[in-house]
């Protein structure tokens, strides 16, 4: 970083190759077009206007070249960007995941780390709810178990050793922008922090948080949905879904229970989070309601 100057690095892993796009921009410009892109899907909830085309002329143009139909491209963001939903802006009149299966890493380290995981199809569950019981004992009854309701601490931890392929929280996320480790999962007595995540050892490859009302405003680095994310990679997770912005309970739900049943079909991660949010898009054509939730990892 030089100044008030910097590089956007967009990483696309494209099945074969490994390619690296620098996009030369002002911080200011891209700092404007993106709390302006959030305003427009998170507080107004009305039409994208032309800042959808503009922060995508910025991101998406310079590498659509490289991109086929289909393939696999992983994000990178920085700063801000981490709060962005890189995956629905436009790229020949289209949403990027509508020809693209998208996920996101933290930081290119942990790109490898995730990659190396073994993944699996996936057919055992372990699923919490707190204030969002409907969700979380609809999906769990879609894979034959199960829900732990209304989850105190002392039960999420008496259970978590027994997760083996998914651990899904419907439950609330509270964010802290000075101490990001403080972050975590709301359950029905106290919250879960990132530093007990941390602390855990699981291995799992998939962790979602869905209904989380993260509470990140426009003005986010993105650091203390990092700090959680981060907190399960290291307890073991090899890939995590979570939202950009609190979220529509109802689209939400929908989305979830059309994303864990294709998951059950044997769809990948990424594919299964791109064909459900496609689906939702045909109802709820609005970023808010379809475009909230990546897939960090695998």
């Amino acid at each position: 970083m030089i100044k008030n100057n910097y590089f956007v690095v967009n990483f696309s892993f494209l099945l074969d190759h490994f390619h690296v796009e620098l996009v030369p921009v002002s911080k200011e410009s891209l700092y404007k077009y993106a709390e302006l892109y959030w305003r427009e899907i998170v507080e107004f909830r009305g039409e994208i206007g032309h800042t959808w085309q503009d922060l995508s002329q910025f991101l998406i143009e310079p590498i659509s070249g490289h991109l086929s139909e289909n393939e696999l491209i992983i994000f990178v963001p920085y700063s801000f960007l981490h709060v962005i939903p890189i995956h629905a802006l436009i790229i020949k009149e289209e949403p990027l995941i509508k020809n693209h299966s998208i996920s996101y890493i933290p930081s290119s380290s942990l790109l490898g780390f995730s990659r190396s995981r073994d993944t699996k199809k996936k057919s055992n569950l372990l699923s919490f709810g707190a204030d969002f019981n409907d969700e979380a004992q609809m999906i769990a009854e879609l894979f034959k178990t199960e829900a732990h309701l209304d989850v105190s601490k002392q039960t999420f931890f008496d259970n978590i050793g027994n997760a083996s392929e998914i651990v899904h929280f419907s439950c609330h996320g509270q964010f802290n922008s000075l101490d990001p480790l403080s972050s975590g999962i709301v359950l029905y007595d106290g919250v879960l922090t990132a530093r007990e995540i941390f602390n855990l050892k699981i291995n799992v490859d998939l962790v979602t948080l869905s209904a989380c009302q993260t509470g990140l405003s426009e003005r986010t680095t993105g650091d203390e949905l990092i700090g959680l994310t981060r907190s399960f990679f290291y307890a073991g997770a090899s890939s995590i879904v979570v939202s950009l912005w609190s979220i529509d309970a109802i689209s939400t739900q929908r989305m979830m229970l059309e994303f864990y049943s294709l998951l059950k079909e044997g769809k990948d991660n990424a594919i299964a989070l791109k064909q459900a949010q496609i689906k939702i898009r045909e109802k709820y054509p609005n970023p808010y309601y379809w475009a909230p939730f990546i897939l960090i990892g695998n």
